[in-house]
């Protein structure tokens, strides 16, 4: 029983793991388009103010 409870356990350690480390990615996903989507348009409106 000790046994199959520490097996169950390490199961939800192991999803509680998997879903933040999918958190993560999507964040970093996010934060990457953003920064990349902030770069293509910097120049654009940096010389608009400029012009």
């Amino acid at each position: 029983m000790k046994q199959y409870k520490f097996t169950i356990e390490d199961k939800f350690k192991y999803i509680k793991i998997s879903i933040f480390a999918q958190f993560l990615y999507i964040y970093a996903t996010i934060i990457y388009n953003y920064l990349d989507f902030l770069g293509e348009n910097y120049e654009a409106i940096y010389f608009t103010k400029e012009g």
